[in-house]
């Protein structure tokens, strides 16, 4: 188990990056007040139980803000942005399921979602 608070980063190239293996998947992870300044948004591969609460994103990209592939009960409570994206989720993988996205202003010209490599529509709930 990861736990990690109250932490502000500027100048990355990527905001918040979780990799596991298709094997071997990384865990049980909880990241909670966070403000990072990065070129890219969040990047999420082979992970299972992310929890991800009061995250404040600064990323000029038009790219997606963030991308999961095969990743399982990833949870967003609470995500912030300085500037719209484009895309706001890109979902890869048929074993992507239980993504959701909690208490978040959209902004109205960001698309939501792309479900590429088998993803589906099923597996992002957004409230």
């Amino acid at each position: 188990n990861f736990y990690i608070k109250n932490v502000v980063c500027n100048g990355v190239a990527k905001a918040i990056f979780v990799r596991g293996l298709p094997e071997m998947h990384i865990k049980d992870i909880d990241l909670q007040n966070i403000t990072i300044v990065a070129k890219q948004g969040i990047d999420i591969q082979e992970a299972t139980n992310i929890s991800m609460k009061n995250i404040r994103l600064v990323v000029p990209s038009k790219d997606a803000l963030v991308n999961i592939q095969n990743g399982k009960n990833i949870t967003l409570n609470g995500l912030k942005m300085d500037v719209a994206p484009g895309l706001l989720f890109n979902i890869a993988g048929e074993s992507s399921t239980g993504i959701k996205l909690n208490n978040s202003s959209i902004p109205s010209d960001t698309r939501k979602a792309a479900f590429i490599f088998g993803a589906s529509e099923k597996s992002l709930t957004i409230e």
